[in-house]
């Protein structure tokens, strides 16, 4: 007799006997067992009842265990994990035998155990080869149903010009064919032109993606005839902008430039362009560069010239192109000088925007050029060495924006008496030296933002007296000012003025370079009792937290507590801070415990 068909017949004895309706199915769970039991005759029992039988489940040890309905019903699954002896009393055995006891107990349990692992471990490897053979059945689909296809190509063409057109394409004709032709193919506008069909002709049609390009320009050297290709590459690109205003930056190998290689270029885009930055400069160059003729550019905004490495005579004659630019609004000239300004003529009464710190021109120079700069909102000047004269009255009417680089404050305080400027809502001034000042400069009731920077940083050079003087006539000319920023030097003994609001009442915003917070923390705290004055809500410190005792910490927090931002860190140290920077600033630091609200935690 076969033994197999005696144990199936057990089973189905022992079935038979719990139930109770013939007509009733044994559950599922009752037709598997362990593999020891089940053999190849082990398949459903029919009897006369038509009951359909199973094996039975077994005992303990195997109630840890149940089929998974993943893998063949061969296979068990461990359903405890709960080892039956506790851990510590299995390290307690040590390096001795284990007790005969407790290892019948338990090396079932651990047999068991390394056999999951093992399941586990290549269920693992079986679900990794499936999802990479799925994954490589799927990217094909992801591509075909991306959802960037279905944008339609008025929105794909503004999201692909917010994100290139503000890079600059370039080509160096400085260098050998084979760098520029890889640098040109790597262009994200090239990249963008083989993704496909359709962006490739929305990147073709959108010319603005074109509009911005910088060029080096030399001869070719040994008259190998690569430059001419350079060249076409470079008139390829341009090609691309079609009729849209362009961005052209052109800087020029002096001692190898041939003329006849840069002024076809100009010639056939100067009704185009928007913004050009030229350099460097010489009276002959600008003559080569810029002789075309007047009203050509008719689109021009920009201008940013730099001569700053060239020293020539003055020119014989003068360059009028700029004269026809109606639009020309901003210009920013680089190391240019009294005998070289008339280089190119500038219509000065059409700017909006003027860059001349990095140039020196005389008083009498600087004064002819501000007096017919009558639409000017924004300046950047280097003050002479000479004092203007005070009697010399400058009507800057429209000027919002003023950043003066001088030496001495007198220099700055003659400026400032020179001009009329009621609208002028930013200054800033940066000095060599902020002492031995001699003169106090004019009220400027509508000035809301004041920046002072020195080279002499901490103002060790003199001593408090000496600046104390310098400082109260300067604050108290902007005494409505907002937002301040200062070296510490100048804060000094003005702090009990400041703390009572007898000076710059109307203070918001304190940004202070290198300064013991144990001088802010007094003018903080008065200026928050204060119920005359506004307090001042955002403090700006350059890293100066480390000295915090326990008394300064709890001055801190309950500043933070009535609403007092401080912020320590790289956002002051870049002395652009506005106000609203240095409260969204402290709450990220708050919430991350960083910088100085690190220590307070």
């Amino acid at each position: 007799m076969n033994p197999g068909s005696g144990l199936c017949r057990l089973s189905a004895l022992l079935a038979l006997s719990i139930t109770l309706n013939a007509n009733v199915e044994v559950p599922n769970h009752l037709e598997r067992c362990d593999h020891r039991v089940r053999t190849h005759h082990d398949s459903d029992l029919t009897l006369d009842h038509n009951v359909r039988l199973s094996p039975p489940t077994l005992p303990t040890p195997y109630t840890h265990w149940q089929s998974s309905e993943f893998h063949s019903p061969q296979v068990c699954i461990m359903q405890s994990l709960e080892p039956p002896i506790p851990l510590a009393a299995v390290l307690s055995w040590g390096n001795d035998v284990a007790p005969l006891p407790e290892a019948l107990v338990a090396r079932p349990w651990f047999t068991a155990a390394e056999n999951e692992l093992g399941r586990i471990d290549r269920d693992i490897q079986a679900l990794e080869a499936r999802r990479e053979a799925l994954l490589q059945q799927v990217d094909p689909y992801r591509v075909a149903f991306s959802p960037h296809k279905k944008l339609p190509p008025e929105l794909l063409r503004e999201i692909l010009t917010a994100c290139v057109a503000s890079q600059s394409g370039y080509v160096d004709l400085t260098a050998d064919l084979n760098q520029v032709l890889r640098k040109f193919s790597s262009d994200v506008r090239i990249t963008l032109l083989r993704v496909c069909s359709k962006w490739r002709s929305i990147v073709l049609g959108t010319h603005e993606l074109w509009s911005d390009m910088q060029v080096r320009f030399r001869v070719a050297p040994d008259g190998r005839g690569w430059h001419p290709r350079i060249l076409r590459l470079f008139r390829f690109w341009l090609s691309f902008s079609g009729d849209h205003p362009i961005t052209l930056a052109i800087s020029v190998d002096l001692d190898r430039t041939g003329i006849n290689d840069i002024r076809p270029v100009l010639l056939g885009c100067a009704h185009r362009l928007r913004s050009v930055t030229l350099a460097p400069l010489t009276s002959q160059t600008v003559q080569a560069l810029l002789a075309l003729p007047a009203g050509n550019m008719f689109c021009l905004e920009e201008v940013t010239l730099d001569n700053s490495s060239s020293s020539v005579a003055p020119p014989t004659q003068h360059s009028t192109v700029l004269l026809g630019s109606n639009h020309l609004r901003r210009v920013t000239m680089i190391g240019f000088h009294d005998s070289t300004l008339e280089t190119l003529r500038i219509p000065w009464g059409q700017l909006t925007e003027l860059d001349l710190s990095q140039s020196n021109f005389s008083s009498t120079q600087l004064d002819s050029i501000l007096a017919v700069c009558h639409a000017l909102t924004h300046a950047a000047l280097r003050v002479p060495h000479s004092n203007i004269p005070v009697s010399q009255d400058i009507s800057l009417a429209a000027l919002r924006q003023l950043t003066l680089y001088s030496r001495t404050l007198d220099n700055v305080a003659a400026f400032l008496h020179a001009i009329s400027a009621p609208e002028l809502r930013e200054l800033a001034f940066k000095c060599d030296n902020l002492s031995r000042a001699t003169i106090a400069p004019n009220p400027f009731p509508s000035v809301r933002r004041l920046s002072i920077v020195s080279s002499l940083f901490d103002g060790l050079s003199f001593s408090p007296s000496e600046i104390k003087p310098v400082v109260l006539s300067w604050l108290s000319a902007f005494n409505n000012a907002e937002e301040i920023l200062l070296p510490h030097c100048v804060l000094g003994d003005t702090a009990p003025l400041i703390s009572m609001g007898s000076l710059l009442p109307r203070l918001r915003l304190l940004v202070v370079y290198s300064q013991d917070f144990h001088h802010l923390l007094p003018i903080l705290e008065t200026r928050l009792t204060s119920t005359e004055h506004s307090t001042i809500a955002e403090v700006g410190l350059n890293g100066q937290v480390a000295s915090l005792t326990n008394v300064d910490r709890d001055a801190v927090q309950d500043l933070m507590k009535a609403g007092v931002f401080i912020c320590d860190g790289d956002l002051t140290a870049k002395r652009g801070v506005r106000r609203g920077q240095i409260e969204r600033r402290a709450r990220e630091y708050l919430a991350k415990g960083e910088g100085l609200f690190g220590l307070l935690g």
